[in-house]
């Protein structure tokens, strides 16, 4: 006598394959993750090399005049005050992707935002003698998180004064978009 035995496996096979395929995103995820944190690192790390140059020169030149020291005083201050802001941003993101931030939109007037803003990076502006112009009409508002809103003009902003040239100037500009 003989027996045949007829399994259908499809059952087992599919979970299998679902979990097959999901360790290969999260393996992809995780490479993305090491490649951001190994760029963020660099990031943050190379700033500092520059502020303690400078902290090093404060410390053992005592011939430095009244105006180079302010002057290296500046950069480390500035230095270490962005490199905070972008811990700060950093953190804010971490707490967005785990859920432990939330975003509370809320109608804000415009114009306002970005002149707060431009009060942040009053220091930066005047030190580059760049102007910055504002082109948002008086009534014009945005449904955004007022902080995030705020970190990402300041970005923005920084960035753009960062990257012009000294006696150069930056446009801010925003408008309703209508199809």
């Amino acid at each position: 006598k003989r027996f045949g035995l007829i399994l259908d496996i499809s059952d087992f096979t599919q979970p299998l394959e679902k979990l097959t395929k999901k360790n290969e995103e999260l393996e992809q995820l995780n490479l993305s993750k090491d490649d951001f944190i190994s760029i963020l690192s660099h990031d943050l790390r190379a700033p500092f090399t520059s502020i303690l140059g400078f902290a090093e020169i404060l410390l053992n030149e005592t011939s430095l005049s009244e105006k180079d020291k302010m002057e290296y005083l500046k950069y480390i201050y500035d230095s270490s005050n962005n490199q905070l802001q972008l811990i700060n941003y950093m953190l804010d993101w971490s707490r967005l992707q785990t859920g432990r931030l939330k975003i509370e939109p809320r109608k804000i007037h415009a114009q306002s935002l970005v002149y707060n803003c431009i009060s942040y990076l009053t220091g930066l502006t005047v030190r580059k003698n760049i102007t910055i112009s504002v082109n948002i009409p008086e009534a014009f508002y945005v449904e955004a998180d007022e902080r995030l809103a705020n970190q990402t003009i300041i970005s923005l902003l920084s960035n753009a004064v960062k990257f012009s040239n000294e006696d150069e100037s930056v446009e801010v500009s925003a408008n309703v978009y209508n199809n």
